[in-house]
């Protein structure tokens, strides 16, 4: 598991290294003698499971933002939920792929516009070259996010079909992007930044789709470290208490400077175990740990212990002039 996420960022960093930085990113935290965390949940509406685990997140937990997924099954209710909760902190989560072989969602522009999005069945590819979470395809063990066991054949063969051998069009990129922003604001969501499903923000051929967008919208894209923050990556495998044992140890040992988690809240139950056939159990197993750390006792304790302050995208960012606070550098 270990070496599969080694691969995972050492991939990513090949591929963010490749291309121009944009103007509005930054260096390390200038605020040093302070310890600041984002703490993001991802995958909002995307499941009834999902909607549930981000409520209490944000109203009991230690969660600051999450993204939203204007494609996904449930966004209605996840876009009522943050119209009734304005204190909320939401980004849009874009999607162009989708990661689950039985929970599995397309765009909303017609497959036929979007030929470059789609696999045979209309609905979006798991993944393309280069892409760097194209490693959740593997085609032997041991796999991404999964349990013990082989990977049945007909899984496999399913999984591959679903897997791209070229890059997106970048202006089909565009037309869907644009789409599930409007539905977004039609919805009445409001929302301070945009980041892309399954690590969409880090394929080079998209970044200056990605870039136009943000400049248009006056926000940010907080991904690739792009707002001057160290990720911190957790991997929670076990129960409740041991996932709070976790993440309170890792925020007991930050030097000041600022940090960035991302979550998948779920709530483990028959919907989410059943949005994919072989990784589904071990997801949602995983998504009600990370739910249970966000609002243990533990963690809020550790957060206090190390006057740790806890900060949402829109205090890192300037909206009347799209500068990141404390920087210099000016939005072209």
């Amino acid at each position: 598991m270990t070496r599969i996420l080694i691969a995972i960022m050492l991939l990513q960093i090949g591929i963010i290294t490749q291309a121009q930085e944009p103007d509005w990113a930054m260096g390390p935290d200038p605020e040093l003698e302070r310890i600041r965390v984002l703490i993001r949940g991802d995958d909002f509406g995307l499941t009834h499971a999902s909607n549930l685990a981000m409520q209490e997140a944000f109203t009991n937990g230690q969660m600051t933002s999450a993204s939203v997924m204007p494609s996904g099954a449930w966004f209605q209710e996840s876009a009522a939920m943050i119209r009734a909760h304005p204190e909320w902190s939401i980004g849009l989560h874009l999607a162009m792929s989708s990661g689950w072989n039985q929970l599995h969602f397309g765009p909303l522009l017609p497959p036929s516009d979007v030929p470059t999005l789609v696999a045979a069945d209309g609905y979006f590819y798991h993944s393309y070259p280069e892409w760097p979470l194209g490693l959740w395809i593997l085609e032997e063990p041991p796999y991404l996010f999964s349990g013990e066991g082989e990977m049945p054949a007909d899984i496999l063969d399913r999984r591959r079909e679903m897997t791209a051998t070229k890059y997106p069009d970048p202006a089909e990129f565009e037309a869907e992007m644009r789409a599930q922003i409007q539905r977004a604001q039609e919805m009445g969501v409001r929302f301070e930044y945009i980041d892309v499903h399954m690590g969409g923000a880090y394929v080079p051929a998209l970044r200056p789709v990605l870039f136009k967008l943000a400049k248009e919208l006056g926000m940010p894209i907080p991904e690739a470290g792009w707002m001057g923050y160290e990720d911190i990556h957790l991997r929670f495998w076990g129960d409740g208490p041991e996932a709070s044992k976790t993440l309170a140890t890792k925020l007991r040992s930050l030097e000041p400077g600022l940090y960035r988690i991302v979550l998948h809240p779920l709530v483990d139950n028959e919907e989410a175990q059943a949005m994919d056939s072989f990784f589904g159990a071990n997801w949602a197993r995983e998504g009600q740990a990370a739910l249970d750390a966000l609002t243990s006792e533990e963690v809020r304790n550790a957060i206090v212990e190390m006057n740790i302050e806890l900060v949402t995208v829109g205090d890192l960012w300037n909206y009347e002039n799209g500068t990141l606070n404390g920087s210099q550098q000016q939005s072209e």
